[in-house]
């Protein structure tokens, strides 16, 4: 394994672990609802926490708790969890988090608290809202898809008809609940105006961003390092065939618009450019030769990658590229030395398109991915190539998602 990729495992370990949440100030209740200010610390705000740490003060020991171990817990500013009663529909929720549901209860995230409340749920397989009235049973907001009798994808919008039976006034148009989108940014504004203008009260509203396993789009600066090999068979270059192996590097965007309900697909490009400058020795007796390679290049891909969450914080993914790759000042050159002249002959890379494949893993914001480019011949016919001149590369890559 080459030192590169040993840098970059830990350029991302290293990251990841400045990357989490510092302590702030909250509180949480104990199974027997016993509060205690603490200072806590959540490594993922937006999904409903499995563990999290806490500290009496600043200066203590952190003390790891688990989901179990609470009945509530607030990040001051940032987030409230409530261990509650919930409706559990099976046709509405899936078997992962069924499972989690325990003794009737499941601890959910407050988005709204006032006379109408809102609440959610997001996991692995998706994000989940339930609602009450005047701080009784929390009901399913209903929303699903399913496939039709004749395999056509279908929408189940019960929710619409839940809001407008149970929460709903005069100052609300019909308008309004049909066009209401299942997501937390559109229920939490119906709910917070529910309270305003219906119910003459300032609700209590809590940090509810879409989580990244739901976000549609995503913006990622990345660098890397490649490892290439360039073969050419025996011809004017020398008597036998040769095999070159060198290193480049990648400076680029990830740009990700995530497609279908379960945003387990996405449109992907990954432009970047490419530099790599390679210069070695050809064997003979009576003078002295040099070959060099230089690739320099910009390249605008577009392909479709395939996402798969296995924890909240931590992801894989899979993607196929098709690209143009605009090569700049890129040749395979030979200089020759006889007799004190100096002789060179080139054979330009030219703009062309390719193909490559990428996979890795994400954690958080962060993401390392490999790149590999099948062999393929980048030269086209000239006097120094008396055959292909195929050239394969590899590349790891660290990405941080700025948005």
């Amino acid at each position: 394994m080459p030192k590169y990729l040993f840098f970059l495992l830990g350029l991302l370990i290293s990251t990841s672990l400045l990357a989490q949440s510092e302590f702030v100030r909250g509180q949480y209740a104990d199974k027997d609802n016993n509060t205690k200010e603490c200072f806590v610390k959540v490594e993922k705000w937006n999904y409903i926490p499995s563990r999290f740490y806490i500290k009496a003060n600043e200066n203590s020991e952190e003390v790891k708790l688990s989901s179990e171990d609470i009945s509530e817990l607030i990040i001051e500013g940032i987030a409230k969890f409530k261990l509650v009663e919930a409706e559990i529909d099976n046709k509405y929720v899936t078997h992962h988090t069924a499972k989690l549901v325990r003794n009737n209860k499941i601890l959910v995230k407050v988005l709204v608290e006032g006379k109408a409340s809102l609440y959610q749920a997001v996991y692995n397989d998706g994000v989940l809202f339930w609602y009450s009235l005047n701080e009784e049973k929390l009901n399913l907001l209903k929303y699903r898809t399913y496939q039709s009798a004749n395999g056509k994808e279908m929408e189940d919008y019960s929710y619409k008809s839940q809001i407008q039976a149970d929460i709903k006034c005069d100052d609300i148009s019909l308008k309004d609940i049909l066009s209401l989108k299942y997501t937390s940014k559109a229920l939490t504004e119906y709910f917070t105006n529910y309270n305003k203008y219906c119910a003459n009260q300032d609700p209590d509203i809590y940090f509810q961003h879409s989580p990244s396993s739901t976000q549609k789009f995503s913006f990622s600066p990345f660098v890397g390092m490649s490892n290439y090999t360039m073969t050419r068979p025996a011809g004017k270059w020398d008597d036998e065939a040769m095999t070159v192996n060198g290193s480049g590097f990648l400076l680029g965007i990830d740009i990700e618009l995530g497609v279908g309900k379960k945003n387990t697909w996405a449109i992907v490009s990954q432009m970047h450019f490419y530099s790599s400058d390679k210069r070695w020795d050809i064997s003979d007796r009576f003078k002295t030769i040099e070959g060099r390679l230089r690739y320099q290049t910009f390249r605008l891909p577009a392909g479709i990658r395939y996402k798969q969450r296995i924890t909240d914080q931590f992801g894989l993914y899979v993607d196929v590229n098709y690209s143009l790759d605009l090569a700049i000042n890129s040749y395979v050159a030979k200089y020759t030395d006889y007799n004190d002249v100096l002789y060179s002959e080139k054979s330009k890379i030219k703009p062309t398109a390719l193909a490559f494949i990428g996979f890795g893993a994400s954690y958080n914001k962060l993401k390392i991915g490999c790149l590999f480019e099948p062999k393929r011949n980048i030269l086209s016919m000239s006097e120094l190539n008396s055959g292909p001149t195929d050239y394969s590369a590899w590349s790891i890559t660290l990405s941080y998602a700025v948005f």
